[in-house]
């Protein structure tokens, strides 16, 4: 896919509101975070020093609040997200995860709000095992 694909793809999920995560430098390591723009596709192809892992599974997570007596789930559990550029690893990773959790109530509700982009610069018959 060439990079005015994957700007089409990203421009499209941000008008409709995605908050989109993918590889981005900082501190001289690879991090996934927000990202504002489309990334270069060279960032595209390296691993990431930080998962996307905490995206799915986070390590502290707020599932609700009392408002008014009341049990309010927060913006952050409902917003839409997308994760942009995932590699195969983290793709292969991200199944087991969804088979793994099938049944689990939070895994499931926080998943349904993200939308995976996966990258790969390699074509796909070359990936298969």
């Amino acid at each position: 896919m060439n990079n005015d694909k994957l700007s089409k793809i990203f421009n499209r999920l941000k008008k409709e509101k995605y908050v989109i995560y993918g590889p981005k430098p900082q501190d001289e390591e690879i991090y996934v975070l927000e990202l504002d723009s489309m990334p270069d596709l060279e960032l595209l192809n390296q691993q990431t020093d930080r998962p996307f892992k905490s995206f799915l599974m986070p390590e502290r997570e707020v599932l609700y609040k009392y408002e008014n007596g009341r049990p309010k789930v927060p913006k952050t559990l409902v917003q839409k997200k997308a994760l942009f550029g995932m590699n195969i690893f983290d793709l292969k990773g991200l199944e087991l995860y969804d088979r793994v959790f099938e049944n689990d109530f939070y895994y499931q509700n926080n998943r349904k709000n993200i939308l995976v982009v996966g990258f790969s610069d390699q074509p796909l018959d070359k990936l298969k095992t």
